[in-house]
């Protein structure tokens, strides 16, 4: 009898497991859990940012004359009707702004400051009149530009967005004149105008978000400022001369180029 006492508790306890099966469910009817996959959160273009940016500028600018009616009558062989001051060169500087953006459209107010030295000069030796061939030259030199400008864009996505804009634009314009006797080099007439002048600008762009925070951006602008007006007095020399007294040298010229940029931009 006690070798039998083993035997009789493993069969109880193979019974009392079987009896509980029952209870287990099978493995194909236990929920299954889907893995828990986290959104990536929509991006806006709401917020500040400030960045910096380089960029390329062209002009199309000519010094034409608007001298005393004695100078122009000296004709085109002798002083020019005009002088070629078109130029182009590198400019960098920074930017800030504020975009708000209501379903897929932005609206936002920009402005900029660029630093650049880009200067053009000009000139063109005539024919002799009065025993002396005349030097009339012409220089243009842009040093500072800004602008303040409206935004208003188009959010393709929440990534990249393609905007219009336009504003008040300003800068440093330097333009300065001279007309000297080649032959008779005491004769001289020089005048020059250097201030801040003011106007428009009007163009567009696209910016890409890298990262949540960090933003690409390509734009062109086209920009009006005031005319530069300069009058070129004559010296002593020319004074003591009874054919040149009153007789001034004096051109405009428009203020007139194309910018192209790209910046990166630090989003708030």
């Amino acid at each position: 009898m006690p070798s039998q006492y083993p035997l009789n508790v493993m069969s109880a306890a193979v019974v009392g497991i079987g009896s509980l099966l029952p209870l287990a469910a099978p493995a194909a009817d236990l929920p299954t859990l889907d893995p828990i996959i986290e959104a990536r959160p929509v991006s806006s273009w709401t917020g500040f940012y400030a960045g910096a940016f380089l960029g390329w500028r062209w002009s199309d600018d000519d010094a034409t004359t608007t001298g005393t009616s004695g100078f122009q009558s000296l004709g085109s062989t002798i002083v020019p009707s005009s002088l070629d001051l078109s130029g182009n060169g590198f400019l960098g500087g920074l930017t800030a702004g504020y975009d708000h953006q209501i379903n897929s459209f932005v609206a936002g107010l920009e402005g900029d400051i660029s630093w650049a030295d880009i200067n053009k000069s000009s000139s063109f030796t005539g024919a002799a009149v009065l025993g002396t061939r005349l030097t009339t030259s012409a220089k243009k030199r842009m040093s500072f530009f800004s602008t303040v400008r409206g935004r208003l864009g188009y959010a393709a996505s929440d990534r990249f967005m393609i905007f219009a804009t336009g504003g008040l634009a300003m800068g440093q314009v330097e333009l300065e004149t001279s007309v000297n006797g080649v032959d008779a080099p005491a004769l001289a007439w020089n005048g020059s105008d250097d201030e801040l002048k003011f106007g428009w600008t009007l163009g567009g762009g696209a910016e890409v978000k890298v990262t949540e925070n960090i933003s690409m951006k390509l734009d062109g602008l086209y920009y009006d400022l005031a005319d530069s007006n300069v009058t070129a007095t004559g010296n002593a020399a020319v004074r003591s001369v009874g054919a040149l007294d009153g007789i001034d040298y004096a051109a405009e010229s428009d203020n007139t180029g194309f910018l192209a940029r790209l910046g990166v931009n630090y989003r708030f």
